[in-house]
């Protein structure tokens, strides 16, 4: 069980900021502020730190057990970035105590959650919810939602990427709208530019999170292309979507997501063993040995079809960047066999 919230704050800030308005090329006087910090100042996230760690400490002393990872941290009960909180439990009891003491704490700082914008997502796979399984914040229910968008990556209550890859097709084809639209006024279709802005405006909206959902080949993502470069050619949708891209001169891009788990596995692989995400990593691992399909599974299994097996068995390579050029050259060239 997962609380995604979102803030709106109100904290007094125990200082005195100055300002003073432009207009028509004039400042007028200045005034005192005593309320946050200026757009864009490096102490806001000091300070937000300084006050939500308050909430760390009482989350992880008052509220029970969290979701263990390993033995050397103990449990997790709650995840921050930014004004960004979840709060983790693997009971309905245990959530509900951590939004009771969410409930003091910010009562205490002056501080409101947004419960329009927070949710509550049971991570089972298509199970019912049972009756006890219903959380309350001041006496207001928190609705309980199949999917929610953390951190711009749609997470569902199964784990699956399906509507997450949708979302992000849906959002890129909005980009590709507006690429059409400047091609269109240039007279003619240069290809060149045309895939430039592809590769620099699209492709970073499909690829986004791919660290994490990028499993197996997404159709819905791939359509995207496609469609640009039937658009491109002038020809039916019902034209095959191989031959468009080969008078294109352009892969699937496939070729491009696939790379991106394969760099962060190597990340997470470079990363300290106190760091939380490799302890992550090393839990899933595990559970991959006793035959649990999970993340690393994914990996393994990449690494394995395309003929690096060794190096999942190594765990790593020497030289990680001429390796990533490999490994894009040969998942090219059975892209252009197939």
């Amino acid at each position: 069980m997962v609380l995604m919230a979102e803030y709106i704050i109100y904290c007094m800030i125990c200082m005195v900021v100055t300002s003073s308005v432009k207009g028509n090329g004039v400042l007028s006087e200045y005034f005192e502020c005593f309320y946050g910090v200026k757009q864009g100042c490096i102490l806001s996230p000091w300070l937000f730190g300084l006050f939500i760690n308050e909430l760390a400490l009482l989350t992880s002393a008052q509220s029970g057990s969290g979701i263990f990872i390993d033995s050397t941290i103990g449990d997790v009960f709650l995840l921050l970035f930014a004004d960004d909180l979840s709060l983790l439990a693997d009971t309905p009891a245990d959530l509900q105590k951590r939004l009771d003491i969410l409930d003091m704490y910010c009562s205490k700082w002056n501080m409101k959650v947004n419960l329009k914008k927070s949710k509550i997502v049971v991570f089972k796979n298509g199970c019912i919810l049972s009756r006890r399984e219903k959380w309350y914040y001041q006496g207001k229910s928190i609705e309980v939602v199949n999917q929610y968008k953390y951190l711009g990556v749609v997470f569902s209550n199964r784990l699956k990427w399906n509507l997450c890859c949708t979302i992000l097709a849906q959002q890129a084809s909005k980009a590709l709208n507006v690429i059409k639209l400047c091609i269109s006024k240039l007279g003619h279709k240069n290809f060149k530019i045309a895939f430039k802005l592809f590769d620099s405006k699209a492709s970073p909206i499909l690829y986004y999170g791919a660290e994490v959902w990028r499993t197996e080949l997404r159709s819905d993502i791939e359509q995207v292309k496609n469609r640009f470069c039937k658009w491109l050619l002038c020809t039916g949708v019902k034209t095959t979507n191989a031959l468009a891209r080969a008078e294109c001169g352009r892969y699937e891009l496939y070729t491009n997501y696939i790379c991106k788990p394969i760099k962060y596995w190597f990340k997470l692989l470079g990363m300290d063993n106190s760091r939380l995400p490799k302890l992550c990593y090393k839990m899933l691992h595990d559970l991959d040995v006793h035959k649990r399909i999970n993340w690393c599974t994914n990996v393994r299994m990449i690494l394995l079809i395309y003929g690096f097996g060794h190096v999942w068995f190594n765990q790593g390579v020497a030289n990680i960047a001429q390796f990533m050029l490999y490994f894009k050259q040969r998942v090219g060239d059975v892209s252009l066999q197939e």
